[in-house]
């Protein structure tokens, strides 16, 4: 009797899987987290909070893109025509807010400002810094690796 049962539910729901394909529930999409503004006052004021932004970027970047993730978040898009520079600031949390999960060949934790920063890249370059103090969690991503030293000076510039 047990394998009829299990019989006549595998008919009922390929069958039902039939008459279903090609149909899309109604709302079967999760909603976009990222939101777009035009400037950084408008992205702080939908999230809630103010962020302090880097001050010391490398000669000849520009902002380009502004945007919340999720309102938790702001990520600021920096570029020089070439190389792009991704900014993220959330509420302190004391996790990895920077979405990149590719594994290095390098890592090191320093001090700036009084914070353990960690940052990884390869062959002495560094692509990644992500670090946190007592109100914001912080990433700093660059596109193309950069010098330690110019990535140092970058996390140096964001102060409270």
């Amino acid at each position: 009797m047990k394998k009829w049962i299990i019989c006549l539910a595998a008919v009922i729901a390929l069958s039902m899987l039939s008459a279903c394909a090609g149909q899309k529930p109604a709302e079967s999409q999760l909603p976009n987290p990222i939101e777009e503004y035009e400037t950084l006052e408008d992205a702080q004021a939908a999230a809630g909070f103010e962020i302090p932004t880097p001050a010391g970027l490398p000669e000849g970047y520009t902002l380009e893109a502004v945007t919340t993730i999720a309102k938790s978040t702001i990520q600021l898009i920096y570029t020089d025509g070439q190389n792009d520079l991704t900014y993220r600031c959330g509420k302190a949390g004391g996790s990895d807010i920077s979405g990149d999960y590719n594994v290095y060949d390098e890592e090191e934790a320093a001090d700036v400002n009084g914070n353990s920063v960690l940052m990884k890249g390869a062959d002495g370059s560094r692509s990644l810094a992500v670090w946190q103090d007592d109100a914001f969690s912080y990433s700093l991503h660059a596109a193309s690796p950069l010098p330690k030293e110019q990535l140092v000076k970058i996390v140096e510039s964001v102060k409270n």
